[in-house]
């Protein structure tokens, strides 16, 4: 029985190491809560959907045809790579900034994350609190995308897996830097 238990714990390190490269390097997992919202990283070996569909932004599919898209799951765009799922989440912000005139925290993350199926004002409070910048003050694309990619996959999949160079990256094949 122990040869058994031994063997299954074998593997299953063996498997998240495989499906899980960056937390077997010894990353860190960075997560928050407060008092009414509470989002948990990694569960039981499951990543969060975001991440799991290279789709950090969690955008919705919309046959908008991004570089990298390789399907749906049925309500998010699933991506060929993480770069491409943030570089996607980056211009959206940026379509969102420039063409719509959401140039606040606030509106920008009510329209990205509505009301009716999300924590929308926690959301706005933690991003503000992550950019020092209060919800209602403008903000810049080319200042504010990198910390507020951070900030925005953070509160979506309950950690940041990605590093500066990793996010630097992406936004370099945005275009719009």
């Amino acid at each position: 029985m122990d040869k058994i238990f031994i063997g299954l714990a074998a593997a299953a390190l063996l498997v998240g190491a495989l499906f899980f490269p960056r937390l077997a390097r010894g990353a860190t997992v960075k997560t928050f809560s407060d008092e009414n919202v509470a989002v948990e990283p990694i569960i039981q070996g499951r990543s969060p959907v975001g991440l799991r569909n290279n789709n950090p932004f969690n955008l919705e599919h919309r046959n908008i045809g991004w570089i990298g898209e390789i399907g749906t799951d049925g309500r998010f765009s699933i991506f060929d790579t993480a770069e491409n799922g943030i570089r996607a989440g980056m211009i959206n912000i940026h379509t969102k900034m420039e063409r719509d005139g959401l140039r606040t925290i606030r509106k920008l993350i009510q329209r990205l994350s509505p009301a009716f199926e999300n924590p929308t004002e926690k959301f706005i409070q933690f991003v503000s609190r992550e950019l020092s910048v209060a919800p209602d003050q403008p903000i810049n694309f080319r200042q504010h995308i990198l910390p507020l990619s951070k900030a925005i996959i953070q509160f979506e999949n309950g950690q940041q897996p990605f590093t500066d160079a990793e996010l630097q990256a992406a936004l370099q094949r945005t275009g719009r830097v």
